[in-house]
């Protein structure tokens, strides 16, 4: 069977978003960002990152909480339009899952997924938005059914929990041409009596592995359990303290016992993009082929993660994940915060020192032609030389350079020279805090000889 994911040779790379959870805002900002543009979609005569590229959902685009800023609708009809466009792909999430059993009804009229006061009160603002039971409701859930369970690129995957070979080669009958469920089979995946239910707990989910006996933990409510979530990308793990996902108070009573033959972690052959973990901090590989997307952009503080993923046409590299390959929505602005943060305590630290009035700066005539020269043919970050027409290129930081050398401070100046050079004029060189430091003590050993009298 024809595999209808793999990628045509004029495509360079897949962008991978994370769980949305209704937050559009996010997922424009995102998208903004990675320069995949929407107008110009329609645009041919200007080009972006959707005509070389793909973006790929790793589901879970629905359900949040009141309070989140979260749009539903707009969220849907932004995806939809995307994958409309064939401009980006979307597999399923365990939400999207569970918005269709909430919905589809068995045969005695009941509905697969019970309508508990928990089950309504995670699924509450999507109902409240679309409206429960509205024609609205009923065509997005519909959508929902097409998505696929997985899709494989080829070079790399996507699931939205978890891979393993062993439980897709089991969906495989169940699945459509595209990787999206059978219409028949849909009561069947809410049926605990039947394999499908928990081939799609373990894709969608992740697996669940029973401790052996006489063997507990407590979860993060205190509840007692015996059932542990499972590192399943942990590839050396051997035991059942190697793979446990627990709290980190309860490391102790998961046990070094090998794992059972049902249990063990199964290689993987391509790198694998999920999201559903939920995690937090710097997003970074899980392993040396799986990434995670979710770092919980669903909530206000977090920003939507996302993996950019470069394609490769030589078919003899060998496919690797790495770390600097992350992204995240205000990923700049985050980044710039810092620098203008460095940047506002030096010029604050500048304007604390005392001026320097006119007779002064007289007073220091030849020590600032000196400084100058300095500047001008031994720091010189943006490369004018000894050129006499740009005498003056540096003029601006004569004055501050004085201040710090009156004051002794050779550190501070050394740090100004960098920050000038690397946030004020954008320039990036190879050595440069050495070059700056040497500079800095170029200066400062002028001074020290040179001081007026």
């Amino acid at each position: 069977m024809t595999n209808p994911y793999l990628l045509p040779n004029d495509l360079y790379s897949l962008l991978f978003i994370g769980d949305v959870h209704g937050r559009v805002d996010k997922l424009n900002a995102l998208l903004e960002q990675e320069c995949f543009i929407e107008h110009e979609l329609v645009d041919e005569d200007e080009k972006s990152d959707f005509y070389t590229s793909r973006v790929v959902f790793v589901g879970d685009l629905i359900d949040n909480s009141h309070g989140h800023n979260a749009d539903h609708i707009t969220t849907l009809e932004r995806v939809k339009y995307l994958m409309d466009k064939g401009v980006a792909h979307c597999v399923m999430g365990n939400h999207e899952l569970n918005a269709i059993g909430w919905l589809l009804k068995n045969d005695q009229g009941q509905p697969l997924r019970k309508h508990s006061d928990k089950n309504r009160k995670q699924h509450a603002l999507f109902l409240e938005q679309l409206g429960e039971n509205s024609e609205l409701h009923h065509q997005w859930v519909n959508w929902f059914k097409t998505l696929p369970i997985f899709i494989d690129f080829g070079s790399i995957t996507a699931i939205h929990a978890c891979w393993k070979s062993s439980i897709i080669e089991k969906l495989k009958p169940y699945l459509n041409s595209d990787n999206s469920l059978k219409s028949e089979y849909w009561h069947n995946a809410f049926d605990e009596q039947h394999e499908l239910l928990e081939l799609l707990e373990v894709a969608l989910k992740g697996p669940e592995y029973e401790l052996p006996a006489s063997y507990s933990f407590k979860d993060k409510t205190g509840f007692e359990r015996r059932n542990i979530r499972a590192k399943w990308w942990m590839e050396d793990a051997t035991t059942y303290a190697d793979v446990a996902q627990v709290p980190a108070s309860e490391v102790e009573n998961i046990p070094e016992i090998t794992l059972a033959e049902s249990a063990r972690i199964e290689p993987l052959d391509k790198p694998v993009i999920v999201g559903h973990y939920t995690l937090f901090g710097v997003p970074k590989l899980q392993s040396s082929k799986v990434a995670c997307v979710d770092y919980n952009g669903a909530r206000d503080s977090n920003p939507l993660v996302g993996y950019r993923f470069e394609l490769q046409r030589d078919e003899s590299d060998l496919v690797q994940l790495d770390d600097e390959q992350f992204t995240f929505s205000f990923k700049r602005e985050t980044m710039d915060s810092v620098s203008k943060g460095k940047l506002e305590l030096l010029e604050g630290y500048l304007d604390s020192l005392p001026a320097i009035g006119e007779h002064e700066l007289k007073k220091y005539h030849h020590q600032l032609e000196a400084i100058s020269d300095t500047l001008r043919l031994e720091w010189d970050p943006i490369g004018v030389g000894s050129e006499p027409e740009m005498d003056d290129e540096y003029y601006a930081y004569i004055q501050p350079v004085l201040q710090l050398l009156l004051h002794s401070e050779r550190n501070v100046l050394a740090y100004y020279l960098l920050a000038c050079e690397q946030e004020y004029m954008g320039v990036e060189r190879e050595c440069a805090e050495l070059s700056c430091g040497l500079v800095a003590n170029q200066l400062t050993h002028a001074w020290d000889l040179n001081q007026p009298s």
